[in-house]
């Protein structure tokens, strides 16, 4: 089931429940953005700022945020690419046989601003909450011009942890990383990555499907898979001080999240004429 819902900020949202399993989740108008996705316990697995503004040109500042055509300021779009701060239509809903499985397809609208960017190009995302207690996310990118289009893609989730120092990402002990703080080039010494510090990596061509989110405070974690589209894994939590600098982030907001980001920007996809590009990630939340 789906239904349209409207915040105290005005900000249009899609809600679509899983009618058998109670699990629940809220995509906002703006970029898509998966905003809230609950278990029929009513437990938040994603974080949100209460300082998001909801409103075109900017991107929501928590959930899932699709990082298209451009992850980060590595290319010739605007940072983070187009399809996260403008609206995004609801094109249908479908339920599998067993009512187990609710899938809601969204379609980027066309804008002068889209177009500018990317024209020629159509952008659909699928969000599927599968079961209770997983929630499945797929791009797909299709050219219909003339020449190809290079680019790169991030699945920004913003996951809701009880307290950052008791949190920790396992399944990169040995990988090569570039240290975004620091400059540097290193490689992950550890089995646990915990934090106590900013944190900016990005994990270039990890092979690593599946990582570890241990939310200790919660007595949860998350697993977190992507499909092997995505050739790299991304880490980021600002910390302190960049929090209390941030305009749109909770002055403790830090403290509430981490981001682990399955994204493709080591080698940029190609999509040609006629082509497609597909990418997907996969969470499921269990007790520790």
């Amino acid at each position: 089931m789906a239904e349209y819902t409207l915040d105290d900020k005005g900000s249009i949202a899609f809600r679509i429940t899983n009618g058998v399993t109670g699990s629940v989740c809220k995509v906002a108008q703006l970029g898509a953005t998966v905003v809230s996705w609950r278990g029929k316990g009513g437990d938040e697995r994603l974080f949100v700022s209460t300082k998001s503004e909801f409103t075109k040109g900017k991107a929501v500042r928590g959930g899932i945020p699709i990082c298209w055509p451009q992850f980060s300021s590595y290319g010739d779009f605007p940072k983070h690419g187009i399809a996260r701060n403008n609206l995004w239509i609801m094109r249908d809903v479908e339920t599998d046989a067993s009512g187990g499985s609710v899938t809601a397809t969204f379609m980027l609208m066309d804008d002068p601003e889209v177009a500018k960017h990317v024209q020629g190009i159509t952008l659909e995302y699928r969000v599927t909450l599968d079961g209770e207690d997983r929630l499945i996310t797929e791009l797909v990118a299709r050219g219909h011009r003339d020449t190809p289009l290079k680019t790169t893609v991030c699945l920004h989730t913003y996951f809701a942890v009880g307290d950052i120092m008791q949190t920790s990402v396992v399944g990169l002990k040995g990988a090569a990383f570039s240290d975004q703080v620091a400059k540097e080039e290193a490689e992950q010494e550890s089995e646990e990555l915990t934090f106590g510090f900013e944190c900016d990596r990005i994990y270039h061509n990890n092979a690593t499907e599946t990582l570890e989110i241990r939310d200790a405070k919660n007595k949860r974690k998350f697993l977190v898979s992507k499909s092997p589209e995505l050739s790299d894994w991304v880490v980021w939590n600002l910390w302190k001080e960049k929090a209390l600098q941030m305009a749109d982030m909770d002055d403790d907001g830090y403290s509430k999240y981490v981001c682990v980001e399955p994204t493709r920007y080591s080698q940029p996809a190609v999509i040609e004429a006629g082509g497609e590009f597909r990418c997907r990630q996969t969470i499921q939340v269990l007790p520790m």
